[in-house]
């Protein structure tokens, strides 16, 4: 069983296995959950069922904060002294 934290994890890890060894054809079953949280509940009852688990997540949690202080950082070693904008903001999601 591969516990995803959402569906573009669980697509991920989908399309990633069509191209190695398809998990479908060896019996490995793809789920998703809703959140980081429900991913320690669902592991749990699968744990108790002895059913062998990998869990999957990424860490998109803060990453507007993180392309702000990226964004800022590089504005700052240019030179440049400014508040960021929208687009600014925008332009430093895409790259991350």
């Amino acid at each position: 069983m591969d516990l995803c934290e959402g569906a573009d994890d669980a697509a991920i890890i989908h399309g990633a296995s069509s191209h190695l060894r398809d998990f479908d054809v060896i019996g490995v079953t793809t789920a998703t959950v809703r959140g980081k949280s429900d991913l320690f509940l669902a592991h749990s009852v699968l744990d108790a069922f002895g059913i062998p688990t990998l869990v999957v997540w990424d860490n998109n949690s803060g990453v507007d904060q993180r392309a702000i202080a990226t964004r800022t950082q590089k504005l700052r070693s240019t030179g440049e002294m400014r508040e960021l904008t929208e687009v600014d903001v925008s332009s430093s999601r895409a790259t991350m």
